[in-house]
């Protein structure tokens, strides 16, 4: 592996920006091209495994099998690549995933916003890469190592990318301030006594991406997709996580899943383009599907299609366009003012049947995720060169979460299980007036303080502490499984969940699960989560109003008319969480005068609850404290 400290000082500010691709509309630069311009400040990389072959994974913990621990020093075996990593900056320090959209000209994303895997990432390993890695990780900006603030105005801040092009709705373009990446897979990241440390004069932000897979994380470990378990080369996840985590601002802490728009108007949707001529793919064949090979529909690989905004460029074999296609209502027309032609058939000459002429319908728009072609459009065969690209809006932007813990979307080790540990390490948060932690707008769009993530096995343990001068607010988001939590686990986090959380604000603590109508977006303070199962314990304790004003402890549950499971919890469990042993002392005190208020909501299931175990039911298992 590749070993070394890294150390940056600045004077002014530091931006770790990700580019985006510019397409050539009429080279060879097209749609799919990923391009993957990252920014990185770490060892690793693009699949930059310590072995330099990932066909084989002797740097890598494989469960059951032996370990190579390697030399010291020597960057081999399970070292993987190590060293810490220290920036310091009077100004701010910012890590943006790839967005060509923004408008400070520092912080905007060169390129036009083509292509994928614009990640940028402050830490070792990167996206697809193998091994151990580890380090301490030290990021200030305006303040002193003392806690001291030197610049009021110094953020740190870590924003994921916007859309981009993918004929997979995966853009991948995400920003981590920790060790590990997406599809990142490692016997064990972080070592113990390691620390992640996060200090700005002003605020720690933490903004998820607008698109699909965008997500935000401080800490180790990712998300993990396209796994192949018979594959040694494919991501298999992360065993074990280790590396206390403190992060101080002189102002706020922002925690922020993806906010975008789920009924965007055509013109404000996420725009995205793309190519598929797979000759196999029946379902998602643009080419197979053009030509009215077998009848099949074709079929868009993204979902919440912005309506209205649909278009299909036709290229012959040598890539020159020869015709336009557009969405009207449910039908798919001919929107070139003169028409075209050209041979589709490839019998030679041009029939009847293949000039087309404007407003001709050639496809029906099922009004869901797939088109109906009726007429040929397609010059080529249903394999080679690919013809038709589809244009379109879209308003998906799922698992674009927002985390500060280690674990992640799915993260945990293939082959590990509920009864495996996953994450050990503290976390301390400290502010100076107020922590924001905020569920999105689709869906897994979850915002979480603490270990684990959505669907993912092993426990978790270490002391949670926050203190903030002014109030605590977990909000809930729109649509499905946007919680917002503070304690280890998530939703269907299956595994034992311990640690103690303390949580001191100078006023009010609010818990939300009333922003829209969304199944499961609930707010929760404690170990475990919606379904998680295993058996959870720690102190909780929160204290309100300690400024002697504003004070107050509120839990709201979800509205009427909502989904169900919208709750509102400060205790050990969650919904579904029976056949369990919960316990510790809850201690709840006001000194600011708001008292504490439970509201549970009219939605099936949507209860405000102070307490141990499921609001719904409470059949089995053990209730201590």
């Amino acid at each position: 592996g590749l070993n070394g400290d890294i150390s940056i000082n600045s004077g002014g500010e530091v931006a770790f920006v990700a580019g985006t691709g510019r397409l050539d509309e009429d080279g060879d630069i097209r749609s799919n091209e990923d391009f993957r311009i990252y920014a990185m400040l770490g060892h690793g990389g693009w699949n930059a495994d310590p072995s330099n072959n990932d066909s084989t994974t002797p740097n890598f913990f494989v469960r059951t099998a032996p370990t190579i621990a390697g030399t010291e020093g020597a960057g081999e075996g399970n070292w993987g690549h190590f060293g810490d990593i220290t920036v310091i900056a009077d100004g701010g320090v910012n890590i943006l995933a790839g967005d060509s959209s923004r408008t400070d000209p520092m912080l905007r994303s060169f390129g036009a916003g083509a292509g994928t895997y614009h990640w940028a990432q402050l830490g070792h390993c990167g996206y697809h890469t193998f091994g151990d890695h580890h380090g301490n990780i030290t990021v200030r900006a305006g303040m002193a190592s003392d806690g001291t603030v030197t610049n009021a105005n110094a953020d740190v801040y870590l924003a994921a990318g916007g859309t981009s092009n993918s004929e997979w709705a995966d853009q991948r373009t995400f920003a981590h301030l920790g060790h590990g990446g997406l599809n990142a897979s490692a016997g064990e990241l972080g070592r113990d006594g390691e620390v992640l440390t996060v200090m700005a004069g002003r605020d720690v932000t933490a903004q998820a991406g607008v698109g699909v897979g965008n997500y935000v994380h401080i800490g180790n470990g990712g998300t993990i997709l396209d796994r192949n378990t018979g594959n040694s080369a494919s991501p298999v996840g992360v065993d074990i996580h280790t590396q206390d985590i403190v992060v101080m601002a002189g102002r706020d802490v922002n925690l922020l899943a993806s906010d975008f728009d789920p009924n965007p108007a055509p013109g404000f949707g996420m725009p995205n383009r793309y190519v598929f001529a797979s000759a196999t793919d029946t379902n998602r064949s643009l080419d197979m599907a053009a030509n009215l090979g077998g009848g099949a529909d074709f079929t868009f690989q993204f979902n919440r299609i912005v309506d209205g905004t649909i278009r299909f460029i036709i290229r012959d074999d040598n890539g020159a366009i020869i015709g336009n296609l557009a969405q009207s209502g449910t039908d798919i027309v001919v929107s070139d003012p003169a028409g075209f032609s050209a041979d589709m058939n490839g019998n030679g000459s041009i029939e009847a049947s293949e000039v087309f002429n404007f407003g001709d319908v050639v496809a029906t728009y099922n009004g869901s995720s797939s088109i109906t072609f009726s007429r040929d459009v397609n010059p080529g065969a249903d394999d080679g060169a690919a013809n038709i690209e589809v244009l379109f809006e879209t308003a998906q932007a799922d698992r674009a979460y927002a985390m500060l813990g280690h674990g992640g979307y799915d993260a945990e080790h293939v082959n590990g299980t509920a009864a495996d540990p996953f994450a050990t390490a503290n976390i301390s948060v400290e502010v100076g007036r107020n922590i924001l932690i905020q569920g999105g707008t689709d869906d897994d769009n979850f915002a979480q303080l603490g270990h684990g993530g959505r669907s993912t096995r092993g426990g978790n343990t270490g002391d949670i502490e926050i203190d903030a001068g002014g109030k605590l607010e977990l909000i809930g988001g729109t649509t499905a499984r946007a919680y917002a939590s503070v304690g280890h686990g998530g939703y269907d986090a299956d595994g034992d969940q311990a640690g103690n959380i303390c949580i001191h604000v100078g006023e009010n603590v609010l818990l939300d699960a009333t922003q829209g109508n969304g199944q499961l977006t609930y707010t929760m303070i404690g170990n475990g989560g919606y379904s998680a199962q295993g058996n959870h314990n720690g102190y909780i304790t929160v204290v309100s109003g300690l400024s002697g004003a504003n004070g107050g402890i509120s839990l709201l549950g979800g509205p009427s008319g909502g989904s169900d499971l919208q709750f509102a919890q400060i205790g050990h469990g969650g919904a579904s969480s029976s056949s369990m042993s919960l316990s510790g002392d809850i201690t709840l005190i006001d000194r600011g005068g708001g008292g504490l208020s439970l509201t549970g909501g009219s939605a099936a299931n949507s209860y405000a609850l102070v307490g141990h175990g499921d609001g719904i039911v409470n059949t089995s298992g053990s209730r201590v404290g």
